[in-house]
């Protein structure tokens, strides 16, 4: 009979030879260190579908797989994933991601390496409430004009670079992230969490938009937002002068309908009826 593993205290973060530095922005109380491959077994038994296991070698991603596939042989009915894996260098081994993307649940840093959010701001951002709205990691494809974020719950996204700004090659070079997450930079430019979320997440849109809506109710407001994000001026639509348009805005007009709806909506990319969701 294969016996389900002993009832232990779940920890929140595993750090695999980690720095103390990082463990001590993260809480001692909150982080399981391991520094010896033969305690990954012991490890396996403490964590939930909730642990970040943060490697900072990729020599550790067959010590990990190992393990975890031991774990699975000895106790079978062991909830998986085991948790989220975040890799600061990416795994030796290509043959070892489709394992790694098995045994656990959101994989960051097993392929490509990553620029990184600097450590100490990291930590604050794993830590905090708002973590899935904060990037902490990201990478960009030359050849294909993307950037791929991580954000602090490890979930990602990859994004047209062009949509983010007029940015050339020379720019790529010099990708960092600051501010907490909240900065995504190109040498001096620099664009927001926000704004890129609000650009490419439909449902971090609509978690934004909820709560703008909660204040600023109405067809005004959310054509406002939305213009905004397309980065046009009020004086950009034909037919309507600016006026006109700052009047609705500011819920002190009537909506436009019809054929000046049209234009509106066409010149901001989106149907009429999809105005209001901004």
């Amino acid at each position: 009979m294969i016996k389900s593993p002993k009832t232990e205290r779940h920890w929140r973060f595993i750090a695999l030879d980690a720095r103390p530095s990082l463990v001590d922005r993260l809480g001692i109380d909150r982080t399981l260190v391991v520094r010896r491959p033969s305690d990954l077994g012991d490890a396996f038994k403490r964590v939930s579908t909730e642990s970040v296991w943060i490697v900072p070698h990729g020599k550790w991603a067959e010590k990990l797989a190992v393990a975890a596939n031991e774990h699975l042989l000895h106790f079978r009915q062991h909830a998986m994933p085991f948790g989220d894996l975040l890799m600061f260098e990416p795994s030796p081994r290509p043959e070892l991601v489709p394992s790694l993307r098995n045994y656990f649940g959101h994989v960051v840093g097993e392929v490509a390496p990553l620029t990184f959010l600097p450590f100490d701001q990291m930590a604050e951002v794993l830590l905090s409430e708002k973590r899935r709205d904060l990037f902490i990691a990201g990478s960009i494809d030359i050849a294909a004009r993307t950037l791929t974020l991580a954000r602090g719950d490890l979930n990602t996204m990859t994004v047209p670079i062009a949509a983010i700004g007029q940015l050339n090659e020379s720019d790529y070079k010099k990708f960092r992230l600051d501010d907490f997450g909240y900065a995504v930079c190109f040498g001096d430019f620099e664009a927001s969490a926000h704004g890129i979320l609000y650009e490419f997440d439909p449902d971090y849109r609509k978690r934004f938009a909820a709560s703008r809506r909660a204040q600023d109710k109405g067809f005004g407001p959310s054509l406002k937002r939305l213009r905004l994000l397309r980065r046009l001026p009020a004086d950009a639509f034909p037919g309507i002068p600016e006026q006109t348009l700052t009047k609705i805005e500011e819920g002190k007009a009537m909506p436009p309908r019809g054929k000046a709806l049209q234009t509106i909506a066409t010149l901001l990319s989106v149907s009429p009826e999809e105005i209001e969701t901004f």
